[in-house]
């Protein structure tokens, strides 16, 4: 369960710094492709 929460925690922090981002869209597909490498 900790593992599940540490890679939940990590997108969290993912998807708050691609909030930031200028471009979202960019952000929005950087995030799926980091996702998606678990």
């Amino acid at each position: 369960m900790k593992i599940i929460y540490s890679i939940f925690q990590h997108n969290m922090l993912r998807l708050s710094s691609f909030l930031q981002m200028p471009s979202w869209e960019e952000g929005l597909e950087r995030f799926f492709i980091e996702t998606k490498s678990y």
